[in-house]
């Protein structure tokens, strides 16, 4: 249960960083404006800054959560529209 823990954390933690990382390079979605990425991705990460916004990464959310973060820092080349 505590190895299942810790590699949960660390995934997170990985994906955060690699997030962090790829969103401080992206251009900023503004909404109206053309964007980078596929629309249900972009509604998967806008609903993931409102869940994030209103209550702390748990047990519960963070398999979900760190799928979005890693979607979105890998997204394929499909996903991603022309600038």
């Amino acid at each position: 249960m505590a190895s299942s823990r810790l590699r949960v954390g660390f995934l997170f933690c990985a994906a955060a960083l690699v997030s962090l990382s790829v969103s401080a390079q992206a251009p900023r979605y503004i909404a109206g404006q053309e964007d980078y990425l596929a629309p249900e991705l972009r509604a998967k990460v806008e609903r993931l800054k409102g869940d994030a916004a209103r209550k702390r990464t748990d047990n519960g959310n963070v398999l979900e959560r760190a799928t979005v973060i890693w979607d979105w820092a890998n997204c394929p080349e499909n996903s991603i529209q022309s600038l």
